[in-house]
C-alpha cells in the first residue's frame, strides 16, 4: 500500500513546484533570479526565445523583458527604439507594421522577431515567469494581451514614473507593479496609490544606500534590483562573493542580473 503512494506524493510534488504564481514564489526565503533580456550571458540573442529557454533550460523562473509598440498598434519584444542594433531591419518600430517586422529575423541568426504574443505562449506553455518593461507601450495593451494569455499570476511590469505607476495600477485586475523608490516618501506614496499594495514591489537602485533598503523591508514590501554594469563585471571577474555579499546587505525578492547563473550559483547553492 506504502508502495503505491509513492509515485502519487511525487506527482503532486511535482506539480507544486512546476505551477506555483510570483505570489508564491515570493513568499520563498529565497530570491528569485531573473535573466536580463531573457540572456544567460550578454553574448547571447538578447530578447529571443531561444535565450530564454536556454535561461529556463538552466534554472532560471523569470525573464525580464522590453515590450515595444509597432506603427500599427502590434506589441513586439525589442529594447530600442529603433530595430537596428538587434534585428536585420532597419528603423524605428513605431514606424513600422507588424507585417514589416515578420518580414524580418533577429540579427545574425534565422530566429523571427519576437511578437508579445510569442512571449506569452512560450511563457505560458513552459511555466515561466515574465518581468515586463513596457518601455513607451501602452499599459492597458500590454495587460490586456497578458490576461488574455491567462498569465496574470505570473508577470510583473516595471514602471519608472509616479505616472507609469498610476496607469499600471489602474488596471481593472490586479497583478504585480514593480515602482521605483528612491525616498522613504515614496513608500507610503505608492502605497496609498495602489489599488492592492500588496501586489506592490519596490525597485531600488543597487547603488542606493542600505537604509533605503531596511526601511522598505521594514514596511514589508518586496525588493527588486538589479546587478547589471559594475557589479556584474565585479563579480565576474572577482569571484562571486560579490554576488553575495550584496544580497546578505540588501535582502532583495528579485534580482536582475546579465549573469544570472552566477547570480544564482552565489546566493542559492
Amino acid at each position: 500500500m506504502l508502495k503505491n503512494l509513492f509515485p502519487v506524493l511525487f506527482l503532486l510534488l511535482s506539480f507544486q513546484a512546476y505551477g506555483q504564481t510570483l505570489r508564491e514564489l515570493l513568499s520563498e526565503p529565497t530570491p528569485i533570479i531573473c535573466s536580463h533580456r531573457g540572456v544567460i550571458h550578454p553574448d547571447k540573442v538578447e530578447n529571443s526565445l531561444s535565450s530564454m529557454e536556454e535561461s529556463l533550460q538552466a534554472g532560471i523562473k523569470m525573464h525580464e523583458i522590453d515590450i515595444m509598440e509597432t506603427k500599427d498598434g502590434e506589441l513586439y519584444i525589442l529594447h530600442d527604439k529603433t530595430l537596428d542594433r538587434t534585428t536585420n531591419l532597419q528603423g524605428k518600430i513605431s514606424e513600422k507594421t507588424a507585417q514589416e517586422l515578420r518580414q524580418g529575423k533577429l540579427l545574425n541568426t534565422e530566429e523571427s522577431i519576437p511578437s508579445f504574443k510569442d512571449a506569452l505562449n512560450w511563457a505560458k506553455e513552459n511555466d515561466a515567469l515574465l518581468m515586463l518593461d513596457a518601455k513607451e507601450a501602452p499599459v492597458q495593451a500590454i495587460m490586456d494581451a497578458v490576461k488574455a494569455a491567462e498569465m496574470m499570476e505570473k508577470v510583473m511590469i516595471l514602471t519608472f514614473s509616479r505616472e507609469r505607476a498610476a496607469e499600471a495600477f489602474d488596471y481593472d485586475q490586479p497583478y504585480y507593479v514593480s515602482v521605483l523608490i528612491t525616498s522613504e516618501e515614496d513608500i507610503s506614496y505608492y502605497q496609498e496609490l495602489a489599488t492592492d499594495p500588496s501586489y506592490m514591489i519596490a525597485y531600488i537602485n543597487k547603488a542606493a544606500d542600505l537604509e533605503l533598503y531596511n526601511k522598505v523591508l521594514e514596511a514589508d514590501v518586496p525588493i527588486v534590483t538589479d546587478t547589471m554594469g559594475e557589479l556584474d563585471l565585479a563579480a565576474y571577474e572577482e569571484g562571486l562573493q560579490v554576488f553575495r555579499e550584496f544580497y546578505e546587505q540588501r535582502k532583495p525578492s528579485i534580482i536582475v542580473s546579465d549573469y544570472p547563473l552566477l547570480v544564482q550559483e552565489a546566493i542559492l547553492k
